[in-house]
């Protein structure tokens, strides 16, 4: 595939101040972040620079160094589930920012969501789970427009 970015200014987004484009009404149902964990907040902020390919409109993340330096480091965060297949337990699912409101959409935009790779299937809950694992940032997913992954991740208990 080729890919043309665009070259005008005004195409490439870079506000690292927490983005809530997607989801505002729900701010105050984000989860607050416990001792040891990644705020959300700090996740937010990234840019995006626009992509077009075939007369389509991708994007790609631009990390702020905050978010830089948490690659490939192991973190916590707290948010909420939302399961991509119908078993009790889920290997992988994504973890938002924000609660889920519909079954067929993820709540929020890629800024706010993690795709989880668990190492033992967790059960479903809609209550907020503390996950730990080794964060990795996505340059660009052309497939899933996602920014963030967390692998060998795990359920952890509040302190």
């Amino acid at each position: 595939m080729s890919f043309m970015a665009v070259s005008s200014l005004s195409a490439l987004a870079i506000d690292f101040e927490p983005d809530v484009e997607y989801g505002a009404e729900y701010l105050d149902q984000i989860p607050k972040a416990p001792l040891g964990a990644v705020d959300w907040k700090t996740l937010f902020g990234i840019g995006e620079e626009e992509i077009i390919d075939q007369g389509l409109s991708l994007f790609k993340p631009i990390f702020s160094p905050a978010v830089k330096k948490l690659d490939g480091k192991k973190i916590k965060v707290k948010g909420f589930m939302f399961p991509v297949d119908m078993s009790e337990m889920q290997k992988q699912f994504l973890l938002s920012a924000f609660p889920p409101c519909c079954p067929f959409h993820a709540p929020g935009g890629p800024k706010h969501i993690i795709d989880v790779n668990v190492v033992e299937g967790v059960e479903f809950t809609y209550d907020p789970l503390i996950i730990e694992g080794v964060l990795e940032l996505i340059e660009f997913d052309e497939d899933n427009g996602l920014y963030y992954r967390m692998n060998e991740a795990t359920v952890v208990e509040e302190e």
